[in-house]
């Protein structure tokens, strides 16, 4: 009676996670999370807003807390696994919209696989990542990143290379003194060589796993100081195979349905 039972609850779960409820009812719900986190920012800052609505596991708004974004996310990766493990395994009554890998499910099963990838890189981004402030004036060498954003804990890490800021230029509008672009120039001191390099605000630079942006400037009396943010995402190459995933099923996807018309066509009345 209880493994029978248990086996009841185990196909009933399983319907769940490869059937369309999922999606059908969580992605509505994540797309209101993050039009609520956006409007929020404005209010209670950026840091705040992202740590409320979009890194919690759970929003506190009340007396019974609501699901987060990493609860949603998670969700949406277990019912896309699920629903890909279906396609390859045999469970007794597979859900509803399960289908079998072949020629013509191939594009589709893709596409899952690119989006479970894509979920499977936000998790471990928001995770994993680590990010901080670089300041550094005319001639100062560093490697010391620091991260004060976290209510009044300030979190040094330091990098396994020195950046020396050369020279730092501010290109503004014609006309105007407002700012149009930042430039640092650089050198790079790492295992014992010295790399000139240059970061604006649509240039990052790349190097050993960690990427650093030009994210602002202070403008004091004495001197001007870069402000560079400093960025180390291992996950940071999933959403480029994500998307190459996607692509390559959308195009398998076309093609198949493209066959099956010109088959359907040549068949004889």
């Amino acid at each position: 009676m209880i493994r029978e039972n248990s086996m009841k609850s185990a196909r009933f779960l399983w319907r769940l996670l490869t059937g369309p409820a999922i999606p059908f009812y969580t992605l509505p719900y994540l797309m209101g999370l993050l039009i609520a986190g956006t409007i929020a920012h404005k209010s209670i800052g950026s840091y705040a807003a992202q740590s409320l609505f979009f890194e919690s596991w759970f929003l506190h708004t009340g007396m019974i807390p609501i699901p987060g974004v990493r609860t949603v996310l998670t969700l949406l990766f277990a019912g896309l696994l699920a629903r890909t493990v279906s396609t390859f395994l045999t469970f007794p009554s597979p859900g509803p919209s399960a289908q079998t890998l072949n020629m013509k499910t191939l594009g589709a099963h893709l596409c899952h696989l690119g989006i479970l990838v894509l979920l499977l890189g936000g998790i471990l981004s928001s995770s994993v990542s680590v990010d901080g402030i670089l300041t550094l004036k005319n001639g100062q060498k560093s490697h010391i990143y620091v991260d004060n954003e976290h209510g009044q804990e300030t979190r040094t890490w330091q990098l396994p290379f020195e950046v020396e800021l050369t020279a730092f230029t501010i290109q503004t509008y014609p006309g105007s003194r407002k700012a149009r672009n930042y430039i640092s120039d650089i050198k790079l001191y790492a295992e014992g060589k010295t790399f000139p390099a240059q970061i604006s605000m649509n240039r990052p630079l790349r190097y050993n796993g960690y990427s650093i942006y030009q994210s602002g400037f202070t403008d004091a009396e004495s001197s001007t100081a870069s402000i560079l943010t400093v960025v180390r995402n291992p996950a940071s190459p999933l959403p480029y195979i994500s998307g190459i995933l996607i692509v390559c099923g959308l195009v398998l996807h076309l093609l198949s349905r493209r066959n099956g018309r010109k088959t359907e066509k040549g068949m004889p009345q």
